[in-house]
C-alpha cells in the first residue's frame, strides 16, 4: 500500500543465515544431512511463520485504514496562452482570466489594466508595493501618454478561498489549509493618466489602449504578464433530474446526489432553498423545501493526478497529506501526542517535505522582533477558541532544502498555518534558520 513502511523494518534473513551457518560444519557429510534437515524443516516452518506475518500485517492495516486522501485542492500557474480546455484536470480560478482585461475603476478613480504575478519572495514583495507609484507610457489613438501605475495585491482571489470555506462549513467536511503562495503573489495593476504639469488629464476609460509599458525597474525580471493560477476545482449546475429517491417528509423533500461513478469529490453550494446537507460514503443527501428545482450548484474536486500539458511548468502547490502507519493509528484511536518529533512529523506529511525542513520548535512569550506572516486561514481567525492575545508562542524554525526558492516563505506559512489548525491553544508562528 501507498506510503506505508512495514512494521518489521529490516527483516531477518534467516536463508543467508543458515546457509552461512553450514559452512562452518567441516564434515561434508554432516553439512549435507544437516542442509536437507533444515531445508526440509526448518525453512518451511519459517516460511510459514511469514507468511502468517504478512497475512496479519495486512490485516492491521486494513482494520487501521483511515482511507484515501479526499477534498484535496492543487495550484498551479501558467501563461494565459497555454491554457487547454481539454485539460479535465486543472481549471481556472477565474474564467474572467481567459481574457485580456481591460478591467475596472476602483473607488479611488484608478483604472485596472490587468493582472501580474511577482515572482519574489515576501521580502521583495513588500519592497514592491512600497516602491509605487512606477511609471510608464500607453498608447492609444490620440497618442503616447505619460502615467504612473500602482498595483496592489489581487483580491479576488482570496475571496475564492473564503467562499470555498464556506461551503466546507456548510457540507460539514473537515477544512484543511489551502496552500495560496502563488496567488498572493497576484497583483493589479492600476493607472492614472498624468499630462505635463503632473495633473490627471484624459479620461482613459473613454479610450482604447493599443499598448502599455511600465518601469518596473529593479524588479523587472520577477514581473511576469500574462499569469494566471489554475487549481483542480470547478463549479458544475445541476437540476432534479441529477438527483434520486425523492421522499417527501413533514414538508420537505429529500434529495439524494449519488456519488457512485462519478468522477471526483463533490461540495454542494448552499442556498435559500436547501436546509441541509449530509454526506455518506456513496452519496450526499439534500434535505430542502423544494421538490423541482434548477440550477443549484455544486464544486466538483478532481482528485486524480493532475495532468501538466505543455506549458504547465510551475509545481503544483498541493495540500496532500502522506499517509502513514503511524499517523493513520493516531487518526484512528484519536490519541493527542505533542511532542517535537510528532510536530516534525506532522509537517513532514505535508506536501511541502522537498522544499523546507522543521529543525526545532520553542514555546516563547512573545516575539516582537520577529516578523509574523498572516495566517493562510485569516477567515477563521475569529472561530478559535483561545483569543490571540492570551496565547503563547509556539514558534517554529525551518531549513531551507532549496535555499533562495521564492515560495520557501509559502511554504513555511502554508506548513504553520496547518499546524495551527490543529494547535488552537498557541499562537503558531513559524520562520527560516536566515532569519534566527
Amino acid at each position: 500500500m501507498e506510503n506505508r513502511i512495514p512494521i518489521l523494518e529490516y527483516p531477518f534473513d534467516f536463508e543467508r543465515y543458515i546457509k552461512s551457518s553450514l559452512r562452518e560444519i567441516e564434515d561434508n557429510e554432516e553439512r549435507k544431512f544437516a542442509a536437507k534437515l533444515l531445508e526440509d524443516g526448518l525453512n518451511e516452518a519459517i516460511k510459514s511463520y511469514e507468511n502468517k506475518y504478512k497475512r496479519l500485517q495486512q490485516i492491521v492495516y486494513s482494520d487501521i485504514d483511515y482511507g484515501k486522501n479526499k477534498y484535496e485542492t492543487a495550484i498551479t500557474i501558467i501563461e494565459r496562452d497555454y491554457y487547454d480546455s481539454s485539460n479535465e484536470t486543472l481549471f481556472p480560478l477565474d474564467d474572467a482570466d481567459l481574457e485580456q482585461r481591460n478591467g475596472y475603476t476602483d473607488q479611488n478613480g484608478m483604472f485596472s489594466i490587468g493582472t501580474i504575478f511577482l515572482e519574489s519572495d515576501y521580502k521583495k514583495m513588500k519592497e514592491f508595493e512600497s516602491c509605487a507609484p512606477f511609471y510608464g507610457t500607453i498608447r492609444c489613438q490620440k497618442g503616447e501618454t505619460i502615467v504612473s501605475f500602482y498595483v496592489k495585491h489581487s483580491d479576488r482571489y482570496c475571496s475564492m478561498i473564503e467562499s470555498i470555506y464556506r461551503i466546507f462549513k456548510d457540507n460539514g467536511i473537515r477544512w484543511n489549509t489551502i496552500n495560496t503562495g502563488y496567488l498572493e503573489r497576484f497583483f493589479d495593476v492600476f493607472i492614472v493618466p498624468l499630462n505635463r504639469n503632473g495633473v490627471a488629464g484624459i479620461d482613459i476609460q473613454d479610450i482604447r489602449i493599443d499598448n502599455v509599458n511600465i518601469w518596473f525597474g529593479e524588479f523587472s525580471s520577477q514581473v511576469r504578464y500574462n499569469m494566471i493560477p489554475l487549481w483542480n476545482i470547478r463549479w458544475i449546475t445541476f437540476g432534479a433530474e441529477s438527483f434520486l429517491d425523492v421522499e417527501e417528509n413533514e414538508g420537505h423533500y429529500v434529495h439524494e446526489f449519488l456519488l457512485r461513478n462519478k468522477r471526483g469529490e463533490y461540495l454542494i453550494q448552499k442556498n435559500e432553498d436547501i436546509d441541509k446537507i449530509q454526506h455518506e460514503d456513496d452519496k450526499i443527501i439534500i434535505v430542502s423545501k423544494k421538490e423541482v428545482f434548477e440550477g443549484w450548484k455544486a464544486l466538483q474536486m478532481n482528485q486524480d493526478i493532475c495532468v501538466n500539458y505543455a506549458g504547465y511548468e510551475a509545481p503544483l502547490l498541493s495540500n496532500h497529506r502522506k499517509n502513514s502507519f503511524f499517523s493513520q493509528c493516531l487518526r484512528k484511536t484519536n490519541a493527542k501526542i505533542i511532542t517535537k518529533l510528532d510536530l516534525y512529523r506532522r509537517i513532514m506529511e505535508l506536501d511541502v517535505h522537498h522544499y523546507i525542513e522543521a529543525i526545532d520548535c520553542e514555546i516563547c512569550d512573545n516575539i516582537d522582533n520577529i516578523k509574523q506572516w498572516e495566517d493562510m486561514n485569516w477567515f477563521i481567525k475569529d472561530e478559535y477558541l483561545f483569543p490571540e492575545k492570551s496565547r503563547k508562542i509556539l514558534l517554529f524554525k525551518f531549513k531551507e532544502r532549496i535555499p533562495g526558492y521564492y515560495l520557501n516563505d509559502s511554504f513555511i506559512k502554508f506548513a504553520v498555518s496547518q499546524i495551527q489548525l490543529e494547535i488552537a491553544e498557541y499562537k503558531c508562528i513559524g520562520i527560516s534558520i536566515k532569519a534566527c
